[in-house]
């Protein structure tokens, strides 16, 4: 992949979208005679969101695990040593970091619970009996267990997912959507 780049292009008839590929993202955003490959883009922005989701129910034990230890142990408080540099300018202390990452899962909790909303309930289920059953079932299970078709599943599934991707603000789900349905109505 070669240095980041800005590419400009139309998408259908209706607007102008500037697109800026972000080198830490890892969206395989190639160039073919001046147009973007969203299949592939599409393809990385659902499996991000698939990571999310199924990462979901880890980081809501993990912060109900936390909050019952600070109910039971609320006087503790560890000390950690801070390391300081003129070089850096980041927090470098061990307690900044935890509180932080702390803060991370539960905005992004909160986040997943509010994209939910945004779902029909099919798509709803689908999701959660999905990415929050901890037995990480195939779609033909979950069909089975929702009782609902696996063409509807297909149907289904993308779009949910893009819909998430976009409230969790994933870099270019929004676009996605948009080409997603654009290529719908045609």
């Amino acid at each position: 992949m070669g240095k980041p780049f800005v590419l400009f292009l139309t998408i259908g008839q209706k607007n102008d979208i500037m697109i800026t590929m972000m080198t830490k993202m890892d969206l395989v955003l190639t160039s073919r005679e001046g147009k973007m490959d969203w299949k592939e883009t599409m393809r990385s922005v659902v499996k991000e969101t698939e990571l999310a989701l199924y990462q979901y129910p880890i980081w809501k034990m993990s912060i109900e695990n936390q909050k019952e230890w600070e109910t039971i142990l609320p006087s503790i408080t560890p000390q950690y040593k801070e390391k300081t540099s003129l070089a850096y300018s980041e927090y470098q202390s061990s307690t900044e970091r935890c509180v932080i990452e702390k803060n991370m899962k539960e905005i992004k909790t909160h986040q997943i619970e509010n994209s939910l909303s945004l779902l029909t309930e099919w798509e709803r289920n689908y999701i959660e009996e999905k990415y929050f059953n901890p037995r990480h079932p195939s779609d033909y299970e979950v069909c089975e267990e929702i009782g609902i078709s696996r063409a509807t599943v297909t149907r289904l599934k993308v779009p949910a997912l893009l819909k998430v991707a976009a409230a969790l603000n994933i870099p270019y789900a929004e676009e996605c959507l948009t080409q997603y349905y654009m290529k719908k109505m045609a």
